[in-house]
């Protein structure tokens, strides 16, 4: 909210302005606190997302595979098969690419937490865990699984953005690992139906490189 804009608040309702001045500092704490720096992070500390994709769109291209999709969108499904001929990884990637935090104006909003699981059949996982309140970055959350020894690429991918403004709102959920991709998620629309949807594309593929 703009100075002129309190200030015709004030104006207009005189007999109150201790309340809205009241109001006024509340608001603008709470717009402080989420968007206060948190760490002092640099670039090492924060995954490389867009050149794993890069990476991965090239081997994914080096093999012979077909995709699966499901999808469903406000109850209503389809399905469909895409032979590798007609398979643009780029694209089918681009979901997960946006998702990328390792930007240099973002990184001393992040949390980063470090966390030592099992998987059901007792193999070591460390978790790193990306999260931020900042209401300037759409992406509020993304976690890294890892196998014990093999720091050098995560099996698992999950991360969530959140964007609004008065007109819309989305929310949406992406989930990369070896055998595909799953998005999921909500649009609000002003005067509109809100839009629930979820797609799953697996990914059959043989190895071309031998």
């Amino acid at each position: 909210m703009s100075k002129t804009s309190i200030t015709g608040l004030f104006l207009f309702f005189p007999k109150h302005s201790f309340v809205l001045r009241i109001f006024v500092l509340v608001f603008t704490i709470s717009a402080c606190q989420k968007n206060m720096k948190v760490s002092q992070n640099t670039k090492e500390s924060f995954f490389d997302l867009s050149s794993f994709v890069e990476k991965k769109v090239a081997e994914y291209q080096s093999k012979n595979c077909s995709l699966f999709k499901m999808g469903e969108v406000n109850g209503e499904s389809a399905q469909s098969s895409i032979p590798k001929k007609d398979i643009e990884w780029d694209k089918e990637f681009k979901i997960l690419k946006a998702m990328d935090i390792n930007k240099s104006s973002w990184y001393d909003y992040f949390k980063i937490d470090t966390l030592q699981t099992m998987s059901e059949d007792s193999l070591a996982i460390t978790e790193i865990i990306y999260t931020t309140n900042s209401s300037h970055i759409p992406i509020k959350s993304m976690k890294l699984s890892y196998y014990q020894g093999k720091m050098e690429e995560p099996f698992l991918i999950e991360a969530e953005r959140i964007s609004k403004n008065w007109i819309f709102s989305t929310q949406q959920k992406v989930i990369y690992a070896d055998a595909g991709l799953r998005a999921e998620g909500s649009q609000k629309i002003l005067w509109m139906k809100e839009k629930f949807f979820n797609i799953t594309v697996i990914f059959n593929c043989q190895d071309e490189s031998n």
